[in-house]
């Protein structure tokens, strides 16, 4: 059985897409792909290649706040999709979000 996989990454970045594409294609796991927004308006101003994209995927709906030279970044959501991503295992590529934490609660209850 293939093990699936959930990426938890903040936003969908262009070099990105090229290797998660790879993992997926690799065969070695279902990969499903949570983005925490689509972009970060503020931050980032490249273009979303959605036609690139050959993994499964599903971006939240959020809200984004900067308060200072912090920022915040909330979520709607997380508990569904990954009961609906049902996954073996989690990659979470830090803590500085409130969904990252969210993620470590909904595997710790798993």
């Amino acid at each position: 059985m293939t093990p699936r996989l959930v990426i938890l990454t903040e936003i969908i970045s262009p070099y990105r897409i090229p290797l998660f594409n790879a993992l997926h294609q690799s065969g070695g796991v279902k990969l499903y792909v949570i983005f925490l927004a689509e972009t970060d308006p503020n931050l980032r101003q490249w273009r979303v290649y959605k036609e690139d994209i050959r993994f499964s995927y599903q971006t939240l709906s959020s809200w984004r706040k900067r308060l200072g030279r912090y920022k915040l970044l909330l979520n709607r959501g997380l508990g569904q999709a990954l009961n609906d991503a049902s996954p073996d295992a989690i990659l979470c590529g830090g803590y500085n979000y409130v969904a990252s934490w969210q993620a470590l609660d909904w595997a710790r209850s798993r």
